[in-house]
């Protein structure tokens, strides 16, 4: 008896060891205050259950491994000892522009960009927004069918239907007429599709199409973690055009159909220097995944384009910063007259929210544009929560009708256009491999300023009444759990 006492002592103690030992690795990593507390709390609080919580999707066992893998990725694509982010193209590509040389108005707010990531913002692109996948789709189609080398491919999400179909087909013809063709689909974004994608990845492998799943999930090794996901979105052909920014490949993105679940959203065509920036950040992900970019020579990318300054920012776990996150604080801190915001999921920390607040202090108008229905109603809930307060400081919150409003996009005065795959929410910030495209151009940011107010003309404003108690309480918890959402 007195040795069962023994070892149901010793199975507590180990049980209370690794509570601590994971509410103190908590404390340590984590670095959203409200996620320390949470999982601390539940480490402790539950000892048999919460540390096993927290390693499967707590910590992001592959941070330090997407740290060197990635950095190695960046010097075999680079051809140089660079690390991610500090060095990522700090050479002089082509079609590089020094700060100095820029025209004058735009050298302030090219300067965060470049303090931030040290790469060189590069000229001579053009930067053309695709609106829903009604104008998107036929253009990316078209560009894979006219391929001459390679068609790179990365999605979140590649659905089942007819859209995904069409891309299949593209894929298969330009590997039959022998070009390097890859496709990059997320192991958890494109999981829902179940067997019938599993189907289309065989065909597409036995045409000759390089099919990877970012980081699946698995039983044999076992791989259960959801976060450290590549919400990035990008298709390239040959050397001389790109696409990036928030569409996946599915029907959703068609908005003249009738589809409940439809989605509008933006997506852009981009040409010159710009495109082998996008190229290498492809490259660095399929090496992460497969272990061979250095298979891919980078060819120099084409001369000129366009008028477009361009420079693209990437950021993942696994980088010592968090440069999406300090570029949106410190464009909008740079604004002098309009800061207009799109987002489908708004959950800003709170130096975000520090740099809204005190735009509008500097006398900014500070516009956001926010679904008025979300397809995930918890992170719903959750911006419902802080909004209130937000509207009380001076930011002007509308909600725009469905379709669900899927944009991601930040412009300042009338000149800088922010656009790619970042939401502005902690999972999108500090969770999602993502990327951003800073473009400098007058004619650019005023076309998609139009649309904007457009959109703002066609919104509601954020309800002034308080909802119900109960109501509010139920956003407040969603609040809480907002670094886990």
């Amino acid at each position: 008896m007195q040795t069962s006492w023994e070892t149901i002592g010793l199975v507590a103690a180990i049980v209370h060891t690794f509570s601590w030992l994971a509410a103190g690795h908590a404390l340590l990593h984590k670095r959203d205050s409200r996620s320390a507390l949470g999982w601390t709390a539940v480490c402790l609080l539950t000892p048999l259950f919460g540390p096993l919580l927290y390693v499967l999707f707590g910590i992001a066992r592959v941070e330090s491994r997407a740290a060197r893998i990635m950095s190695r990725a960046a010097q075999t694509a680079l051809g140089a000892n660079a690390p991610l982010v500090e060095g990522f193209f700090s050479d002089t590509p082509r079609g590089s522009v020094p700060l100095s040389d820029l025209p004058h108005s735009f050298r302030a707010v090219a300067r965060p960009g470049w303090s931030l990531t040290h790469r060189r913002i590069v000229g001579g692109n053009a930067v053309i927004p695709l609106h829903n996948g009604e104008e998107a789709y036929p253009q990316m189609l078209e560009a894979i069918r006219t391929a001459k080398q390679r068609v790179f491919l990365s999605t979140f999400i590649f659905s089942h239907d007819n859209i995904g179909r069409l891309f299949a087909e593209a894929l298969i013809d330009a590997a039959r007429r022998g070009l390097d063709v890859r496709l990059l689909i997320d192991g958890v974004g494109s999981f829902r599709i179940g067997l019938p994608l599993l189907g289309w990845t065989t065909r597409l492998s036995a045409a000759g199409v390089r099919v990877a799943r970012f980081l699946p999930p698995g039983l044999l090794p076992p791989r259960f973690n959801i976060n450290l996901r590549t919400h990035r979105k990008i298709l390239i052909c040959d050397r001389t055009v790109a696409f990036t920014g928030g569409m996946n490949i599915s029907a959703h993105h068609l908005c003249a159909n009738t589809r409940k679940n439809r989605v509008s959203d933006l997506h852009f065509r981009c040409s010159g220097p710009i495109v082998s920036q996008l190229l290498v950040c492809f490259l660095m992900d399929w090496d992460f995944v497969t272990g061979d970019a250095a298979h891919t020579p980078l060819e120099p990318p084409i001369s000129s384009a366009g008028k477009s300054f361009c420079r693209l920012v990437m950021d993942g776990p696994g980088t010592m910063r968090d440069p999406i996150h300090d570029l949106f604080c410190a464009m909008i801190s740079a604004s002098k007259h309009r800061v207009r915001i799109i987002s489908p999921y708004f959950l800003p920390t709170q130096q975000l929210t520090s740099a809204l607040t005190s735009a509008v202090l500097r006398g900014v108008r500070v516009d956001v544009i926010l679904p008025e229905r979300n397809n995930h109603p918890p992170v719903n809930w959750a911006m419902h929560h802080q909004l209130p307060e937000l509207i009380k400081k001076g930011v002007h919150i509308v909600l725009q009708p469905p379709p669900f409003a899927h944009t991601k996009l930040l412009l300042v005065d009338n000149a800088y256009t922010l656009m790619g795959s970042a939401n502005l929410d902690p999972r999108s910030l500090n969770l999602n491999f993502e990327l951003v495209v800073e473009t400098i151009d007058q004619e650019l940011n005023i076309n998609l300023a139009n649309y904007f107010d457009t959109l703002l003309t066609r919104s509601v404003p954020f309800p002034s009444t308080p909802a119900p108690l109960p109501v509010r309480l139920r956003n407040a918890v969603c609040w809480l759990m907002s670094p886990y959402l």
